[in-house]
């Protein structure tokens, strides 16, 4: 399976997690934080906000980079993939 681009992985990511504050799948959210690894795409304040609510992460989140590193971390630290929060 080939990798999306990065606008469809910055889609995917924003999908998955808002489907995961619906209830909806922590992998999912944690296997597309792995597709826009690295991307450059600047986040609107307000799925910034809510990504820093949710991982409860205090640096600034500029890009979707910095978004997946903070979901990421914040599954590494609490809990088991999968695992509600």
């Amino acid at each position: 399976m080939s990798r999306p681009d990065n606008d469809t992985a910055c889609i995917e990511f924003d999908a998955a997690l808002e489907a995961y504050l619906d209830g909806g799948d922590a992998e999912e959210l944690l296997r597309t934080a792995t597709l826009v690894m690295g991307s450059a795409v600047l986040l609107d304040e307000e799925r910034a906000g809510v990504i820093a609510l949710l991982t409860g992460c205090t640096c600034v989140l500029e890009d979707y980079d910095d978004a997946a590193r903070a979901v990421r971390r914040w599954f590494a630290t609490t809990a088991e993939p999968g695992a509600r929060h």
